[in-house]
Parts: C-alpha cells; sequence; structure tokens
C-alpha cells in the first residue's frame, strides 16, 4: 500500500482527534490520542490496521461530535449574521445590507449563489471573516455547553448514542444475513454498504442516510426476494 495513502489516512484521524473539544469526556480523548500516537509512530502499518482502528474510534466519539454539532448549528443561527455586521468593513457592510434586502440568508454566501454582488477584495474579507466567526462561535460553543448547557448537550449524545447502538444493531442483522442466507451477489453488496457505513463514523465515507441505514435489514432481505423471482422468470 502507497505511503501516501495511509499518510492521507492517519491525517483524517488527526483531524477527528482535533474536532474533540472538552465537552468530550477525557478519557475517550486519552485513548484515541493513544490509538493515533500509536499508529503514528510504527515504521509499518497497514491501512486496514488504521481504517478499524479509526472506525472503533470513529463510533466511540460519534455521539458526541453529533451532539455537538447540533449545538453549534443552533448558536450559529443566532450569532453568526450579527457578529458579521460587526466586524465587517463599512463596505463590506453596505453589500450585507444590499444582501438582506435581496431577501438572501447566510446558506446563499455559503454556496456562493450571491458571491457576484461583492468586489474581489470584499469576498476575500468575507470569506475570512467567515473562517474566523465559525472558529469563535466554536470555542463560545464549547464553553456555553461547559457552562450552561450541559444538561441539553447530554440528552442529545445520550439519544445519538441509543441511535448509534440501533445502526450497530441492523449492521450485525445484515451481517449474519450475508453470511448465513444472502446469495453471494447480494452478500458482496452488503458487506460493501457496511464498509461505508462504518467508514462514515471516521469520516472516511461521506456522511449515510441514518433513515437508510435503520431499514437495511428489510431492504436486503426484499433485493433478495427480488434477485430470486428474476432468476425464475429467467429459467
Amino acid at each position: 500500500m502507497p505511503h501516501s495513502i495511509i499518510s492521507h489516512t492517519l491525517n483524517i484521524f488527526e483531524r477527528m482527534y482535533r474536532l474533540l473539544g472538552a465537552h468530550v469526556p477525557q478519557d475517550i480523548v486519552d485513548d484515541l490520542k493513544h490509538d493515533l500516537d500509536d499508529l503514528k509512530q510504527r515504521t509499518e502499518v497497514l491501512l486496514e490496521d488504521v481504517e478499524t482502528t479509526m472506525v472503533k474510534h470513529g463510533k466511540r466519539v460519534w455521539p458526541y461530535i453529533r451532539a455537538f454539532e447540533d449545538m453549534y448549528v443552533y448558536y450559529e443561527a443566532g450569532m453568526l449574521e450579527k457578529l458579521l455586521y460587526q466586524r465587517a468593513s463599512q463596505g463590506l457592510k453596505v453589500k450585507l445590507q444590499l444582501f438582506r434586502e435581496m431577501d438572501g440568508d447566510m446558506h446563499d454566501i455559503y454556496s456562493g449563489s450571491v458571491h457576484h454582488i461583492f468586489e474581489s477584495d470584499e469576498r476575500q474579507e468575507l470569506m475570512a471573516l467567515l473562517v474566523d466567526l465559525k472558529h469563535d462561535i466554536r470555542k463560545h460553543a464549547t464553553q456555553k455547553i461547559l457552562l450552561h448547557d450541559k444538561q441539553q448537550y447530554n440528552e442529545k449524545v445520550a439519544y445519538y448514542a441509543d441511535m448509534l447502538e440501533q445502526i450497530n444493531n441492523v449492521l450485525e442483522d445484515v451481517r449474519k444475513f450475508a453470511h448465513e442466507e444472502a446469495h453471494e451477489f447480494i452478500a458482496e453488496n452488503i458487506h460493501e454498504k457496511i464498509k461505508t457505513v462504518e467508514h462514515s463514523f471516521a469520516f472516511l465515507a461521506p456522511p449515510v442516510d441514518i433513515v437508510e441505514v435503520l431499514n437495511l435489514a428489510d431492504d436486503y432481505r426484499g433485493k433478495q426476494e427480488e434477485f430470486f423471482i428474476k432468476r425464475l422468470h429467467v429459467k
């Protein structure tokens, strides 16, 4: 396996670690950091070992990351636009006011759909401000959780931990189905899907549709039935 691929994967692991603020229990952070450092110090390591370790920790921290992101979105909605106006230059403030009069929202700015109303230097200022503000709001969110909103945060962590348990149960169910009952073609598809879902917890794959994942067992049993019906028609 090329060293560059392993190095890139370890960099993703490093970014996962950096997402863990003071709102995550320290023992969880320490365990992740220990395994990350161990992998980085090895002279030889298999990509599969790195990915397996990342998935293990990714699942463990996922409820905390999701809970924090929910809280962050709430704080951002109440703070971002106000702080943007406060910190923008006078020229940028004029353009932001025009943007508001056009019924624009922050999604439009993030998507770039209204960038044509800003001059090049204004776009640079705007993007730099957004990066700084997001960083500041994340720090604010951590402090708010630790000092004032701990109960709400813990409730969200519990909600996502329960969801993760449901997902793990579904994955175990379809893994068993693939091993014991599924046709080879269906089983191969199942194993690829399981890998994608598990990798999504470690930022090695895009986020998955949770509702879709929770329905995987029924979906694959339905696909198996369709597969055998089609084979009967072919015969």
